[in-house]
């Protein structure tokens, strides 16, 4: 996740090829996640006319920003808001996933 948020890479005119392989597993799992969210879509367990495409980009942006919280600031949220690191990446996902699912419509 780190990796891919180097931008400097396309600006340094990194070969198309060595861009494309190191990219190349997020892609897999935007893959995943796209087919997952359209599976849910489909099924009726998620909000008809979700934006797949944008809601997969942003539950991945959302991921990172989660874990890095999680775990570069954990002692910030055990010490100024009572919460471990475990239980905010939980809450945060139900709450993301109360966003998209069928009942937020």
């Amino acid at each position: 996740m780190e990796y891919e948020t180097h931008e400097p890479d396309i600006q340094a005119g990194i070969e198309n090829e060595a861009r494309t392989e190191c990219y190349h597993p997020g892609e897999q799992m935007f893959g995943y996640l796209t087919r997952a969210l359209h599976k849910g879509v489909a099924e009726g367990s998620l909000r008809s006319g979700l934006e797949v495409e944008k809601a997969a980009l942003i539950l991945w942006a959302c991921t990172i920003g989660i874990f890095v919280t999680g775990e570069r600031k954990s002692q910030y949220l055990i010490e100024f808001h009572k919460t471990k690191p475990e239980s905010f990446v939980t809450a945060a996902y139900d709450l993301i996933l109360r966003s998209i699912s069928k009942e937020a419509d």
